[in-house]
């Protein structure tokens, strides 16, 4: 009985880490795109890369905040395994967009980023609740 509540908890934990990884894709992706049609709208010829890796660290650390206040785990562990999914999903971009392998596996750096970022926010917003 208790080996199924375990697995219960395991399933719940990593619907939440998928869930809080998608959250954090979501706002990148929108926020990109948005910032990319207010560029084309104003003109610009060139896109400025600098200042779309900025806005995605930006976004990225808050979709990190808002998982770290969302979760009852370990808030550090939890943003881990988001960090770690967010990476991996990402991986979706070598196959159907022009990323390089090289460019995704130095992707985990600036996730990491976001990450630190997005949780020390929430360690200053919130305090973590101890379970157990």
């Amino acid at each position: 009985m208790e080996n199924r509540h375990v697995k219960e908890e395991n399933m719940k934990d990593w619907k939440m880490v998928i869930r809080d990884a998608i959250i954090i894709l979501c706002l990148i992706f929108i926020g990109t795109f948005i910032f990319v049609a207010i560029l084309g709208a104003a003109g610009a010829q060139k896109l400025p890369v600098n200042a779309i890796a900025a806005s995605n660290i930006l976004l990225g650390g808050i979709g990190f905040t808002i998982s770290g206040l969302s979760t009852k785990a370990n808030r550090f562990t939890h943003m881990l395994k988001v960090a770690f999914g967010v990476w991996l999903i990402g991986s979706m971009n070598v196959i159907f967009l022009q990323t390089t392998a090289a460019q995704w596996f130095s992707s985990a750096f600036f996730i990491l980023i976001m990450m630190a970022i997005g949780g020390g926010i929430s360690y200053l917003l919130a305090k973590p609740v101890k379970i157990g």
